[in-house]
């Protein structure tokens, strides 16, 4: 029993050491949980995000996975909205707010998507 404890303890030390601190300060801000559960869309749904990229209709073609990813967003972070509008633009449009399209139907109100956008 002292052996499975030492163990895990060890491997809890090992796995806090060598994961950075960005990556593990990224899911306490909303900034960095919206860049997560949008670029996890983009990671599975990849040649969809493409064609829809390409049609300038992102939000029509991934609608079902933008508003579970919004709603989970949402739920951790509730009066920040406008940050993920800002890694939905950055990450699936790839800067250009075109490219999520007429129908997204949720608040565009971000103070800062150009800058955050070019940044990127």
């Amino acid at each position: 029993m002292v052996g499975v404890t030492l163990v895990v303890v060890i491997s809890a030390v090992l796995a806090r050491r060598f994961t950075p601190a960005s990556v593990r300060g990224d899911l306490w801000n909303p900034e960095g949980f919206a860049r997560l559960l949008v670029a996890e869309i983009g990671m599975y749904r990849g040649k969809t995000v493409d064609r829809a990229w390409s049609e300038s209709a992102i939000y029509r073609v991934l609608k079902d996975d933008i508003d579970r990813s919004r709603q989970m967003f949402l739920k951790r972070f509730p009066a920040s909205e406008p940050s993920f509008y800002v890694a939905l633009v950055s990450i699936l449009g790839r800067g250009e707010e075109g490219r999520i399209g007429v129908e997204y139907p949720y608040s565009r109100t971000s103070p800062s998507v150009s800058s955050v956008t070019q940044s990127s």
